[in-house]
């Protein structure tokens, strides 16, 4: 599943179960969290990636990099 047809219908996906695999562009950690921020539309164009972004809370430090792909799943709870 892409990220775009979640945002066209995201009403139909409420409550569910969702994986996507993205590339993650921003990382911040604070205060024993980190967030991280993930793209979800790449623009073939521009060859970079834009708008759409998943921000992802996680509970911890992480030992991810920016520019890596990292795959996620979790209840979608709305957009």
């Amino acid at each position: 599943m892409e990220y775009y047809e979640v945002v066209k219908r995201h009403q139909d996906y409420k409550s569910q179960t969702l994986g996507f695999w993205e590339e993650i562009i921003d990382i911040m950690e604070y205060n024993g969290k980190t967030i991280l921020v993930l793209a979800t539309i790449w623009d073939e164009y521009y060859q970079d990636y834009y708008s759409g972004n998943v921000i992802l809370l996680y509970n911890g430090k992480t030992e991810y990099k920016i520019g890596q792909e990292i795959g996620i799943a979790g209840k979608m709870e709305g957009l």
